[in-house]
């Protein structure tokens, strides 16, 4: 087996391990979202934050991979898919690179879910704060006062909960 070849399985294995710890944040932040715990959605925003950076590092390294592939089977362009990756090595090697490869996509696309969830939920909490702020900031709307002969006496009251000029 080409050490190249290897060190890309290894690569995409790592992938796959970094992506079921970010599936396993995103779920707890779901849950933390849902129960509206600050302090939880806090921490797994760093922890997701540096699976990203994991991630990153990751495909930079496969990518340089995928190059040093395409310089030794002599194809043009950059940065090989694993799909032509895979259309260029021996058989064994094809069916676990492509079953890696089905198992990268099965987990991003369920990360995917998750996140389109979490961000319903933190739209939906940051639609109700601001909703909250425009209550507190408006200005009442009352009828003015009428006297005995039906005039009014005195304008209504202006007054809002928030204090502008602090």
């Amino acid at each position: 087996m080409n050490p190249s070849l290897s060190e890309l399985k290894n690569i995409l294995t790592s992938e796959l391990k970094v992506y079921d710890e970010l599936i396993g944040t995103a779920g707890e932040m779901n849950d933390a979202l849902k129960g509206r715990d600050i302090e939880a959605v806090r921490s797994f925003t760093l922890n997701y934050d540096n699976g990203f950076v994991k991630i990153e590092s990751l495909e930079e390294r496969r990518l340089a991979i995928a190059d040093m592939v395409r310089e030794s089977v002599g194809l043009p362009g950059r940065h090989l898919t694993l799909q032509q990756i895979a259309d260029v090595v021996n058989r064994e090697d094809r069916e676990e690179l492509l079953a890696l490869r089905t198992e990268l996509k099965r987990r991003i696309a369920a990360l995917s879910r998750i996140n389109v969830s979490n961000r319903i939920l933190l739209e939906e909490s940051l639609a109700g704060m601001a909703k909250n702020v425009e209550l507190m900031t408006a200005t009442q709307k009352s009828a003015p006062v009428y006297g005995q002969k039906g005039t009014i006496a005195r304008e209504p009251l202006r007054t809002n909960i928030v204090n502008r000029t602090a």
